[in-house]
Parts: structure tokens; C-alpha cells; sequence
């Protein structure tokens, strides 16, 4: 009964079970008595934690959805920035439009005021050599007329185009706030998870799991940091 006893019991900090150990025996190694020694001193749970089957499955299903979330921000990310620069584009064939309009008005201003010009000079002026053509200035002002109007329709549908650019600017913004959001919670499962491992043997899941929470928390405080600027 009692070696029966003995084979069942564990390691008070690992949970191993302790093959012919001694009946005092509460430990497997030296290791594993000074960890929990140092954590009764900090006034923290000497063993473990044990991760159940259920906690590790959430884990798994929380880090692919974590990488579906990824792809999905890049996506977003990727249409938010054609958009803008498609709105930049819009803005840019807007100015020149706009400033090649005001070239052909000037130009038709100046054309009628030299018509006007001429319809009012005074009558005992020798006439001029060359004969007049109105028809020809007719045929002028109407071409004029007609790419001026070309000019006002092609200002309006880009105008019409920007704006419709703008009211969905916010909705890839939005979205990327969700993101945002559900990637915070990721994290924090993340770390739970690497805090109640710690000391532990690790599958490949686990150790994938692991590994990817810490490159992300690494990139996030290189980011922050680089952003701060060094300290003076």
C-alpha cells in the first residue's frame, strides 16, 4: 500500500510523477525545490499551473483567428491607401482641369475683347488691307464655348468622384479599429497562456503560440521606442 502511495504522488512544482521516490521526497530535483522556494518567498503558488485540453484548444483557435485578422488588415490597410490614392489623383486632375479651364476662358475673354475692340474703333480710322471674317470669329467663340463647357462637366464628375471617395474613407478606418481591438484581446490571451507555461515541456502548438506572442510584443516595444526618440 504504501510504495502504491508513493508511485502516485507528484512534484509539488512540475507535477511529475516520482518513480520510487522517497516518502519525504516532494520535489523531483534540486531545480524544481529552489523554484518553488523562490515563489513561496514572493508569496506566489509553488506549483504549476496546468493548462486543461480546453484551455489549449481556445488557444489554437484564438492564434488562427489572430492570423486571419492579419490577413485581413493588410487588406484593409491596402484599400484604404488606394483610396487615398485615388483621392489624391482626383485632386490632382481636379487643379489641372481647373487651371486649363481658366486658360481657356482667359483666352476667350481676350478674344472678345479684341472682337469688342475692334467693333468700337472709330469710324474715320482708314480701313484696314485685310478684309474681316466674322465668320471666323464666330467659329471661334463657338469652339471656345463648346471646350469650356467640355471643361465644366469633366470638373463636375471629378468633383462627384471625390466626394464619393471621402464618405468611404471612414469605413476601412473603422474597420481598422476593430482590428485594433480584437487584436489586443489576442494578446493578453497570449500572455496568459506564456505565463501559465512557463517551466513547462511545450508541443509544437504551444511552442508556435509562444514564439508568436513574443516577436509581437518585441516588434511593439522596438516600434514604441523607435517612436519615442532617444532620451536626452
Amino acid at each position: 500500500m504504501r510504495q502504491e502511495r508513493t508511485e502516485s504522488r507528484r512534484c509539488l512544482k512540475c507535477h511529475l510523477v516520482l518513480d520510487g521516490a522517497r516518502a519525504t521526497q516532494l520535489y523531483c530535483n534540486a531545480s524544481c525545490r529552489a523554484t518553488a522556494k523562490m515563489r513561496r518567498h514572493r508569496g506566489k503558488p509553488a506549483g504549476d499551473v496546468v493548462i486543461t485540453a480546453e484551455q489549449y484548444a481556445d488557444v489554437v483557435a484564438e492564434l488562427a483567428k489572430y492570423k486571419r485578422l492579419v490577413a485581413a488588415l493588410g487588406r484593409v490597410r491596402r484599400s484604404r491607401d488606394n483610396a487615398v490614392a485615388t483621392a489624391r489623383s482626383s485632386a490632382a486632375a481636379m487643379a489641372s482641369l481647373r487651371q486649363d479651364a481658366e486658360a481657356q476662358v482667359r483666352a476667350a475673354a481676350a478674344e472678345l475683347r479684341a472682337v469688342a475692340l475692334q467693333s468700337d474703333a472709330p469710324r474715320n480710322v482708314p480701313p484696314r488691307t485685310a478684309p474681316e471674317h466674322p465668320a471666323v470669329d464666330a467659329a471661334l467663340f463657338a469652339e471656345l464655348t463648346k471646350q469650356l463647357g467640355n471643361a465644366r462637366t469633366a470638373y463636375l464628375g471629378l468633383q462627384k468622384t471625390n466626394a464619393a471617395l471621402k464618405r468611404r474613407a471612414p469605413a476601412p478606418l473603422a474597420e481598422d479599429k476593430e482590428l485594433r481591438k480584437i487584436l489586443n484581446h489576442w494578446k493578453y490571451l497570449a500572455r496568459d497562456f506564456a505565463r501559465r507555461k512557463r517551466g513547462l515541456p511545450l508541443v509544437d502548438h504551444e511552442a508556435e503560440i509562444i514564439n508568436t506572442w513574443t516577436n509581437w510584443t518585441t516588434k511593439s516595444n522596438n516600434a514604441s521606442t523607435t517612436s519615442k526618440g532617444p532620451n536626452r
